[in-house]
């Protein structure tokens, strides 16, 4: 007969070798350092095209689009700008400005996975998606105005396929 103590710690290993990851990631410097950290690592990856490097720089669902991320050339485009970080609950919120729209403010959404400090672009999207809230409380999306680049990349991506 198994001693019920092995059978709790065996349960119990899996959420604290969770534990142990979340902290021993935030264990090298404040969670909000490694956030910005992250953020600058994975927009160089970006711009020098690296799949590889955005791979392990972005959350798990976010492989399949990587290609597509990196298909795109971006040396013409200037970097964003690291505003601020701010920690909500589990995320990182890191606050950007583009210099070519300075009135424009995004956020990218970072998160411990694996151990590691990564880009959640679904979290990202969602959080700089424009919402309107109707009576019943259900998120409704407003339509927003692409730029001419965006009708430009969707017309090729049209044409590509």
């Amino acid at each position: 007969m198994e001693h019920l103590g092995s059978a709790v710690w065996r349960r119990a290993t899996p959420w604290l070798a969770a534990l142990l990851a979340t902290v021993g990631c935030t264990a090298g410097g404040s969670g909000e350092q490694q956030a910005r950290a992250a953020f600058t690592a994975f927009q160089e990856a970006l711009f020098r095209r690296d799949t590889n490097a955005l791979r392990a720089l972005t959350c798990r669902e976010a492989h399949p689009v990587l290609a597509t991320l990196c298909a795109k050339d971006r040396r013409d485009q200037p970097k964003v700008d690291v505003v601020g970080v701010e920690r909500r609950g589990y995320e990182y919120l890191v606050q950007v400005r583009d210099p070519a729209q300075p009135e424009a403010e995004h956020h990218y959404v970072l998160t411990v996975e694996d151990g590691a400090m990564r880009v959640d672009l679904g979290a990202t999207i969602r959080a700089n998606s424009t919402t309107k809230r109707s009576f019943l409380d259900r998120p409704t999306f407003q339509p927003q105005q692409l730029s001419e680049q965006q009708v430009r990349d969707a017309q090729a991506q049209r044409l590509a396929r």
